[in-house]
């Protein structure tokens, strides 16, 4: 994974890197939360745009992200009667088993060919 992490700042300090995650932050809340589409189509490309980001921690990143908003807006729609658990279970499932997949291919697949893809 090397050596970018989350807490860890540039050195030097560039504050366009800043300035690009910030507007990619703001892009991917405005899709989200207008359209409901995947965040993850909007934050991937621009966050491998940031320098030293890798696919591996890209994609972490942006599964911690959208878990806790995922879970939040499930609640919502289940409270406002908006969501039928019965006809949920398979997607559920389906998305559960595919996500450990996808994760498990991201150890074997190169990050050129993760890169490529995203």
């Amino acid at each position: 994974m090397g050596d970018v992490t989350f807490f860890a700042y540039p050195d030097p300090f560039i504050w366009w890197q800043v300035a690009l995650y910030l507007v990619a932050v703001a892009w991917g809340a405005l899709v989200i939360g207008c359209f409901g589409v995947g965040g993850g189509a909007v934050y991937a490309p621009l966050m491998l745009l940031l320098p030293g980001m890798n696919p591996q921690v890209v994609i972490g990143s942006i599964f911690c992200g959208v878990t806790p908003s995922s879970a939040i807006r499930t609640y919502q729609l289940w409270r406002y009667g908006r969501l039928n658990l019965r006809e949920s279970v398979p997607l559920m499932l389906g998305s559960g088993g595919g996500a450990l997949i996808g994760q498990g291919l991201l150890l074997v697949v190169p990050s050129v060919v993760v890169s490529f893809i995203v």
